[in-house]
């Protein structure tokens, strides 16, 4: 299994758990001090910040969440993952819009063998 084909994997795993509305579940995929850097919002540190970040997602109504892996280089321990994203969210006339984007994580592998987010950054297209 190619590097890319691990790191795919976990995200649709990821992704999943999302799309389960489980905060609590997404924040097992981020390692203890993994840093979160959403866009317009002051970065977020450990597991506890980042489940209520997720949660906050979730309760403002976003959902449908999609990760398109591009490019995952391993170096050392890590993965970069070059990706994009897709999702949707309430509008204020109660429509659905989709929020386009496209995010960096880096990877590290933990003592189990699986790989966990250790730093994620995204932003939205305009």
């Amino acid at each position: 299994m190619s590097i890319k084909q691990a790191i795919e994997g976990r995200v649709g795993q990821l992704a999943e758990a999302a799309n389960s509305g489980d905060s609590e579940k997404v924040s097992q995929f981020y390692t203890e001090n993994a840093l979160l850097m959403p866009p317009g919002s002051p970065q977020v540190e450990g597991r506890a910040a980042i489940r209520d970040v997720w949660q906050g997602m979730f309760d403002a109504g976003v959902k449908d969440i999609k990760f398109t892996c591009h490019e995952a280089s391993e170096a050392g321990g890590t993965v970069i993952e070059v990706s994009s994203l897709s999702a949707s969210a309430p509008t204020e006339d109660g429509s659905r819009t989709t929020l386009v984007g496209k995010y960096i994580v880096i990877w590290k592998k933990g003592d189990d063998g699986n790989w966990y987010v250790h730093r994620d950054i995204w932003n939205f297209d305009a």
